[in-house]
């Protein structure tokens, strides 16, 4: 069972020093789910990774206003939905995300792969990583 309000937490504590250095003001909205069924430091590092890139777009964005929002809820079809989203630049309109030669974003689609979770993203202002996963289901529960 891994706790993902914790994990994000965590990957935020991580970028807390670059946060502060670039004036990102962080948002958090954490919903009450139960744990996911995932190997946490495979969560962690999807999630490290998308804080960090989402820091630097924000910061490249030249912004005043720079906000990171991170959420935590349930989604449908029994899964829990971590979302990363920021005001920056997002991506060039001829560049996918899915295509992109950076390292990091290659790394967190292999892991969620491996963990038989899903991710998109919607760039319309900045960017928004949504990343599902299966909850822990007790035995009352089933």
């Amino acid at each position: 069972p891994v706790p993902l309000a914790n994990l994000l937490d965590d990957a935020l504590q991580i970028n807390a020093a670059g946060f502060s250095r670039h004036g990102v003001q962080v948002i958090r909205q954490y919903s009450d789910v139960p744990p996911a069924i995932a190997d946490k430091h495979k969560v962690l590092q999807i999630l490290v990774n998308l804080v960090h890139n989402a820091k630097y777009a924000l910061d490249e964005s030249g912004r005043a206003d720079k906000k990171l929002t991170v959420a935590l809820a349930m989604n449908g079809n029994n899964r829990l939905k971590v979302s990363i989203s920021d005001n920056g630049i997002g991506f060039p309109a001829n560049v996918s995300w899915e295509k992109t030669d950076s390292l990091g974003l290659q790394l967190v689609r292999s892991l969620t792969d491996q963990l038989n979770g899903s991710i998109k993203c919607q760039l319309d202002r900045g960017a928004q990583f949504d990343i599902r996963f299966r909850p822990l289901v007790s035995d009352r529960q089933k």
